[in-house]
């Protein structure tokens, strides 16, 4: 069937690509001639990236002021240390992370190909994704995203094609880029888990036995990878975890927000008295611990903010629910005015979204900026005509007897169900939308199909009436 909203702009993979690196590109140059400088293109975590980046470059060791870096993982880093390397790691490591968006671009075209077999969906998500704006956005900034996101999106393409009786190779692809994404944000740690898991279960019910020795291995080898940092980390330090990050978060923030809830104060507030933002705050809260090795206070960390949460459930689960929603439906609207240094901050916006809800932060938000509601109306539009028609396209197909689409939803509520509490932002959705375009592409196609069309000549009745 010929679309003709497709053939008139003529759209293809080709052009899709073009506009995904065309919008990219464009962002980064205005901001950059707009700010005159590369500051707008850090966030506060990028120094944490750059400095065990700067450290591996000048002494071959993952390390921070020469002790082993522990919290970050070194995914990220690595590709840092190319643009240390030439002397421009601002505009290397983002041009580097363009390029990365527009093959992730392609791989949402595969992934909507090899599920729903359909060239002109796969098309409708590309083109979907290539104007995706927290994509875009991160592909501009420096932070592990973009990396992250491609590694992720070619590792599910990888495996959706191994659990379609692709070649074996397959299966170690996807194991080897699901433990590279691992190392680039921890936060996909447990996702190989969740996929053997699900696996697994699908292989008794479907009675297809002859797959289960490619699961295990593809279980195994994502784990063993994973599993090696940890040996070193033990080794290098005697913490046993993959990434700090957990017991950070855990402790500062979780359990952070539910104190602030509880003494009635702000949460940055408390965060400070915690001694978050200042090492020596916490030493003296905690006296005893200057002499205690890493394990032993990251320990201490996870213990009490399990405690903490323990006490007071309904309220933690209130607090994370809340980031739930303000994960999905903030448009990130005020990170593009960062960006481009228009968003005037005046206010702590995660005090008033832990007392007020989302609609507390956006009125709150939108008083000190009001060019908010323009911008942000748009982006909320377009964010909300990604779930309708991804809805529609989910509508149109069976997911029970779909495999691969089990596996892509699957990953998309790992994401959703790990990206709560107080720290949740817009940035949280970045992993997930990739997935929501392969869904809207082929929603789209579908809505298009529907269409009436009208005749380029006269029907046959009109000629039969003129002869």
């Amino acid at each position: 069937m010929r679309f003709q909203f497709l053939d008139r702009w003529h759209l293809s993979l080709h052009s899709a690509l073009i506009l995904a690196f065309a919008l990219r590109l464009s962002v980064f140059g205005t901001a950059l001639w707009w700010a005159t400088d590369y500051s707008v293109f850090y966030s506060k975590d990028s120094g944490t990236y750059l400095q065990p980046a700067a450290e591996l470059v000048a002494t071959g060791t993952f390390s921070t002021n020469g002790a082993p870096e522990i919290m970050r993982t070194p995914g990220y880093p690595l590709l840092l240390t190319i643009g240390i390397w030439f002397g421009h790691v601002e505009l290397i490591t983002i041009l580097l992370q363009i390029l990365l968006s527009c093959l992730t671009c392609y791989g949402v075209y595969c992934i909507t190909k090899n599920i729903f077999g359909n060239d002109r969906s796969a098309v409708g998500a590309a083109f979907l994704f290539s104007i995706e704006p927290l994509s875009i956005l991160y592909s501009c900034m420096l932070l592990s995203d973009a990396l992250f996101i491609f590694f992720l999106t070619a590792a599910l393409n990888s495996l959706i094609r191994a659990c379609q009786r692709g070649p074996f190779r397959h299966w170690l692809v996807a194991a080897l880029l699901l433990a590279a994404a691992a190392y680039t944000r921890p936060v996909g740690y447990f996702l190989p888990l969740g996929l053997t898991v699900f696996l697994l279960i699908w292989v008794i019910a479907k009675k297809r036995y002859d797959l289960f020795r490619n699961v295990a291995i593809f279980c195994l080898l994502t784990m063993g990878l994973i599993g090696l940092w940890q040996v070193r980390n033990t080794l290098a330090t005697g913490y046993a975890g993959f990434s700090t990050t957990t017991e950070i978060v855990l402790y500062f923030y979780h359990a952070g927000a539910v104190k602030a809830q509880q003494q009635g104060l702000p949460f940055y507030q408390v965060v400070e008295r915690l001694g978050y933002y200042d090492s020596d705050i916490y030493y003296r809260n905690h006296p005893d611990q200057q002499t205690w090795k890493p394990r032993q206070r990251y320990a201490y960390l996870r213990q009490e903010g399990f405690k903490t949460l323990m006490q007071t459930p309904a309220l933690y689960a209130q607090i994370y629910v809340r980031g739930l929603f303000v994960m999905l439906f903030d448009p990130g609207v005020i990170e593009y005015f960062r960006l481009f240094k228009l968003y005037q901050k005046s206010s702590r916006l995660l005090n008033v979204m832990a007392k007020q809800g989302l609609m507390g932060a956006a009125t709150r938000a939108i008083t000190e900026n009001p060019s908010l509601v323009f911008w942000g109306g748009g982006l909320g539009v377009l964010l909300l005509s990604f779930y309708f028609l991804s809805i529609v396209g989910l509508n149109t197909t069976s997911v029970r007897n779909n495999l691969p689409l089990s596996l892509l939803l699957g990953t998309c509520f790992y994401f959703i169900a790990t990206s709560g509490g107080i720290v949740a932002v817009s940035r949280f959705r970045a992993p997930v939308m990739p997935f929501i375009a392969v869904f809207a592409g082929h929603g789209l196609m579908v809505l298009l199909a529907k269409r009436p069309h009208k005749s380029l000549g006269p029907s046959q009745n009109d000629l039969a009436l003129n002869l």
